[in-house]
């Protein structure tokens, strides 16, 4: 993970077969992009949607769990800059991390309180709203600690010389082909067991290190063994997984494609709100209202988000 914007990812993933609704037009700055009720019903719905094949839409290209099914978060600190903004860190290694949370991939708390979801990008397509559809390139069932790895924007295993010939790895004909790549499908790691042995031969647990290869973000399988692995090394190390996207500008195309803002309140009480209604404000100065979302990871996963009126800093 990245440092000063640890931005977990909580991008929320649309899930196929879902009901259609018609987007709401926004006639001012201060008109929600979507009405509270209807994102936080999205958020629960998508966090224990279990689909794992998803498809694009349109091209019904193969897609990375990501697209439509779970939630994808960004974690991120509060100071005098743009939560959506990338560190001098992250532009220096290309790319930033967010973080996908599901009801079957066990987490228990994020590193900072509170921090924005992307939309969902099927979801964007089937409602008419603006997602994020391309730019992901690999996803690691654990933090890797990216920040100080430039192979690969992050992706290629640290002190490894991968090629860039073998970059990118287009296992489908979905149009973020370009950025999606893997260290593991890179060195033969295709398995889970493979990846499981891999990382237990490469990493000392007892004293916090770990050495991870990254799946690529569209390989489905991927995504499975990433899910597996997680589950049996959780107690050992109780960390979210790490999605690294590739930064394109300084972070202002991110605006249009957050889709709310979220605080745990267990988790450094008072001050993941405060922050989440200082992001709030800031986005609503930026052209988009969005509501922000309490996380309680001991709710059942069906209540696991939820909206309070009062939390908001401009109302919804």
């Amino acid at each position: 993970m990245k440092t000063r914007t640890l931005f977990f990812t909580a991008l929320i993933l649309g899930a196929t077969g879902c009901t259609v609704i018609a987007p709401e037009s926004r006639t001012s700055r201060d008109t929600p992009v979507q009405s509270p009720d209807r994102v936080v019903a999205s958020m629960n719905r998508l966090y224990n949607d279990s689909n794992n094949k998803c498809l694009e839409a349109g091209t019904q290209e193969p897609r990375g769990h990501y697209y439509c099914s779970g939630i994808t978060i960004r974690v991120v600190s509060s100071g005098d800059y743009p939560p959506w903004s990338h560190s001098p860190n992250v532009i220096e290694t290309g790319s930033s991390s967010y973080s996908w949370i599901r009801h079957d991939y066990q987490t228990e708390r994020l590193l900072y309180p509170a921090g924005f979801i992307l939309r969902n990008p099927l979801e964007g397509a089937t409602e008419g709203l603006q997602a994020l559809e391309n730019g992901f390139m690999c996803l690691y069932p654990f933090d890797a600690i990216t920040g100080t790895n430039s192979v690969h924007k992050g992706c290629g295993l640290k002190k490894t010389n991968i090629i860039q010939a073998i970059y990118p790895q287009p296992t489908t004909n979905s149009n973020n082909a370009a950025h999606a790549w893997g260290s593991c499908e890179a060195m033969g790691v295709t398995t889970r067991t493979a990846w499981e042995e891999f990382f237990l031969k490469h990493s000392d647990l007892i004293h916090g290190e770990r050495t991870l290869c990254s799946w690529n973000i569209e390989s489905q399988s991927g995504w499975n063994n990433a899910i597996a692995s997680h589950a049996n090394f959780y107690s050992q190390l109780p960390v979210t997984n790490e999605l690294l996207l590739e930064i394109k500008d300084d972070g202002t195309m991110l605006k249009k494609y957050i889709a709310a803002f979220f605080y745990d309140p267990a988790n450094k009480p008072g001050e993941g709100l405060e922050n989440a209604r200082t992001f709030q404000t800031k986005l609503n100065a930026g052209g988009y209202t969005v509501p922000i979302l309490r996380i309680d990871f001991t709710a059942p996963p069906t209540q696991r988000f939820s909206y309070v009126a009062q939390d908001q800093a401009i109302p919804q």
